[in-house]
């Protein structure tokens, strides 16, 4: 519900948006989804790929990623695009905040902000992407990250090490 919401804002600002939606359907909430695109007047917009074994290549193709989530842990989604250098716009969260810290691409606001100052903040990171250029920095940036597969699996070794006794 909320993403559309905002995507709503967004096409206001750039009529040539399109939205992907990506996961598991056929159950009530997609129904919903799709009923509220309907009305929003949105459907030609609003691609619904279903669950989908290539997500990195969907993450890379895209310009942004948006994820207004009411809570997360770590949101691995957000990982997954930082690593592929997509920016990401989500909602405040622990989880969220704790990536932002090492990603410039990575930005939060509250669920209580209206829809308009979602897609304001889209707008604002889509241009930083364009300046930016391509997103290599980003990808490297997140290879030497603490979120990175190999630097997750080395810490957890070490940690594993110091319980093991000799």
């Amino acid at each position: 519900g909320r993403l559309v919401s905002i995507f709503r804002e967004i096409v206001k600002q750039e009529p040539g948006a399109r939205l992907m939606v990506v996961g598991r359907g056929g159950n009530e909430i997609e129904v919903e989804v799709r009923k509220r695109v309907a009305r929003l007047g949105l459907t030609s917009h609003v691609v619904f790929l279903g669950e989908r074994r290539d997500v990195p290549r969907l993450l890379k193709a895209a310009d942004l990623m948006i994820f207004p989530s009411f809570w997360e842990g770590l949101p691995g989604v957000c990982l997954e695009a930082c690593a592929v250098g997509t920016p990401v716009l989500a909602s405040d969260v622990p989880g969220i905040r704790e990536i932002a810290e090492h990603f410039p691409n990575v930005r939060y606001l509250g669920l209580d902000r209206d829809d308009s100052e979602w897609a304001s903040l889209a707008d604002r990171l889509l241009h930083e992407k364009s300046e930016r250029g391509n997103a290599d920095a980003s990808v490297r940036k997140f290879s030497n990250s603490v979120f990175s597969l190999e630097n997750c699996a080395r810490a957890h070794l070490e940690v594993w090490k110091e319980r093991i006794p000799k």
